[in-house]
């Protein structure tokens, strides 16, 4: 038999959205639509409601008011799971609630009490037969495209919580931030027969913009702004914007929203991220009083969405991985930017930006060049307490010169010894400081990331970081990256301020479907970022870490821990010291009553026959920390799998054994067999 006949929840990077990472299995399926008239296409009709509420274009409309006025439709059977979706249009800071209640409108199952504007999906267990929409204080909202189904098969689809942006290794080996890119918001971009859906301002006889042989042809005496212009942007919302430039003659042309943020002085494709100030995409000519000209084509202005997205990382190549982080922040303010002032240049040293293609794939590294024998570039950091753990990590590439390193002032209290040296040639450490914990990671393009970590000693003193070459020469930098803690994380990109990276949270409720409380077996394939003394847990509960089947990174040096407890007693506990967390284990843990295993590798190492498991249903959620939201789980997740029975000895072996659930060559494969579809 096929261990997939059992398998009743199998998660892996693959399929994504803003805050969703799709389960492989199971496949959701839903029943048919519970609700009349949720597009609200003309009216009201089917909503129960009062005269506070109104039909609008954009949906139901609540307005300001103190009144407890909710819209509710009976739609539910008490006890079935359904899959609920809506959307939600807030005016300002307005909140709305969501709940079931009866058919008063008055609520018996509270899901949302504070939801500004988005759209929403929950998968809930009916304790009411109505969906009841209402205010939140004076909130002024709309409602829109509701809909509910029942659930046939519940998905295990996890919620991931993060509200920042983050950067992850691509399938390219590129850094780049993970995140959605939206559809095509430019009308006519690619101007293949006129200009038409573009607003031409400022043109006379001299500044004129005119179609050319599928392109937009831009001719300035440099008097005035002349403007092409098209309305594409939402304020506040971040875009990414490319286009193509030909022929750029005389002070060249410049994007503009309320202050430069792109200048087009040469002829090439160019790609830049924006945030918007103002609703509309300007091209304007680059400076008063000088001339310019120049051909434009395949202009695309597409939205961006960076926060809550899962982060499927390829970092050392191969099959993916699900990053899952710490918060930290990047303490380098300016860390692509070493032409900044903020940056010291000591002994004849000179940096240039844009010099070179970086590890994000884009022509922003910087070249450092140094004329003196020792000339360095550097940052001081004040910390005013001792026993500080910090980490620095840098991108380097030879250019001239491989022999460079990072340099830290006495603040180690080791004087000279104080630095880490490089050889950019050979990719590797010739000498490491004391005090000092250090390693090198080659990435693309000849490039390496360095990272050092070490702990502050003079209370009140500086600590310095900086950049240096041995010898006369040149080398490229980029990414400069400052965090406290004991090992690096991914780059957070700064430009002015410190940044600060939240941390990921996967969850899933709901799904005690899924989940034989009773027996079966939870199946991780893991790896710890650093064995950094904090327990970090991935578990199966019931929404509290007093019932949970766990398994941990543990507090204590290179230790595994699981446990099963049932009720806060604690039935099972079988710890497993490993030689390397960073190393990625497959570890298979197995509960039924009176019959305990814990597999790692394809190997038993521990076993119990002596305990309790959970009442039918008990356990209800998956989790990346213990159940109760602490001990978050931090580190690299290839595989997560959940089965219904307690495998046999046979089944655990090939679990976790080195072909593991290499059942299957490849993910691709396994998906396949799995007859699966990513949403």
């Amino acid at each position: 038999m096929s261990l997939l006949d059992d398998v009743s929840i199998v998660v892996t990077p693959n399929g994504y959205k803003a805050g969703e990472l799709y389960a492989v299995v199971p496949v959701p399926t839903e029943g048919a639509e519970e609700i009349t008239n949720g597009a609200f296409a003309t009216n009201l009709d089917s909503w129960s409601t009062s005269s506070w509420w109104v039909w609008n274009s954009l949906g139901a409309y609540h307005p300001s008011t103190s009144s407890h006025k909710p819209l509710y439709q009976q739609c539910c059977v008490i006890g079935k799971t359904y899959l609920i979706t809506f959307e939600l249009n807030c005016v300002g800071s307005s909140l709305a609630k969501f709940s079931l209640g009866s058919s008063t409108g008055s609520t018996t199952q509270v899901i949302d009490t504070s939801l500004p504007s988005g759209s929403y999906s929950y998968y809930v267990t009916a304790a009411a037969e109505y969906i009841v929409f209402n205010r939140q204080n004076t909130a002024e909202f709309y409602v829109d495209n509701v809909s509910v189904k029942e659930a046939l098969t519940v998905s295990a689809d996890m919620d991931v919580t993060r509200a920042t942006a983050a950067t992850r290794v691509d399938e390219a080996g590129l850094v780049n931030y993970a995140e959605i890119i939206g559809s095509e918001l430019v009308v006519n971009g690619d101007f293949a027969t006129d200009l038409s859906g573009w607003t031409l301002s400022n043109t006379n006889a001299t500044n004129t913009i005119v179609w050319n042989s599928g392109k937009a042809l831009m001719t300035a005496d440099g008097s005035i702004a002349l403007l092409l212009r098209q309305s594409a942007f939402e304020i506040g919302k971040t875009y990414i914007i490319e286009l193509d430039a030909y022929n750029i003659t005389g002070a060249g042309f410049k994007l503009f929203d309320g202050g430069e943020y792109l200048k087009i002085q040469s002829d090439g494709h160019y790609t830049v991220y924006h945030t918007a100030l103002t609703l509309n995409f300007n091209l304007y000519r680059y400076q008063s009083g000088a001339a310019s000209s120049g051909e434009f084509d395949n202009i695309s202005v597409k939205e961006v969405t960076r926060d809550n997205v899962p982060r499927i990382d390829y970092t050392g190549g191969g099959c993916p991985h699900i990053l899952a982080e710490p918060q930290r922040t990047n303490l380098i303010t300016y860390s692509e930017d070493f032409q900044n002032s903020y940056y010291d240049e000591n002994n004849g040293v000179t940096a240039t930006n844009n010099s070179t293609t970086s590890p994000s794939g884009l022509v922003n590294a910087s070249k450092i060049l140094g004329s003196l024998n020792n000339a360095y570039i550097g940052r001081l950091q004040a910390y005013t307490t001792t026993s500080k753990t910090v980490t620095t990590s840098v991108f380097l590439k030879q250019d001239s010169i491989s022999d460079v390193g990072l340099y830290y002032t006495g603040n180690l209290g080791d004087g000279a010894n104080d630095n880490l040296q490089i050889d950019l040639n050979l990719g590797t450490l010739t000498s490491i400081g004391s005090g000092i914990t250090a390693s090198i990671t080659p990435y693309s393009n000849g490039w390496y990331k360095v990272t050092s970590t070490y702990t502050t000693k003079a209370s009140g003193s500086t600590l310095g970081i900086r950049l240096y070459s041995l010898s006369a020469g040149s080398f490229f930098a980029w990414g400069w990256q400052l965090e406290e803690g004991s090992f690096a994380t991914s780059y957070i990109p700064t430009s002015g301020s410190t940044v600060t990276r939240n941390q990921d949270q996967f969850t899933r409720d709901g799904i005690s479907s899924l989940i034989n409380s009773e027996e079966g077996v939870l199946f991780v394939e893991m790896a710890a970022l650093s064995d950094d003394g904090t327990p970090r847990s991935i578990s199966l509960n019931s929404g509290a870490s007093s019932n949970r089947v766990a398994i941990q990174f543990r507090a204590a040096s290179g230790q595994i821990n699981t446990a099963i407890v049932v009720g806060g007693a604690a039935q099972s506990v079988m710890p497993f010291t490993i030689s390397q967390t960073a190393a990625y284990i497959k570890i298979a843990l197995k509960w039924k009553v009176n019959d305990f295993a814990l597999w790692v590798n394809g190997v038993e190492v521990g076993t119990d026959a002596s305990g309790s498991t959970f009442t039918s249903a008990t356990l209800n959620s998956l989790d990346f920390n213990d159940g109760g939201g602490t001990e978050g789980f931090y580190g690299k997740v290839k595989q997560l799998q959940v089965y219904k029975t307690a495998l046999t000895d046979e089944q655990l072996l090939q679990l976790t054994g080195e072909s593991g659930t290499d059942f299957y060559e490849s993910y691709a494969e396994m998906a396949s067999a799995l007859t699966y579809t990513i949403q």
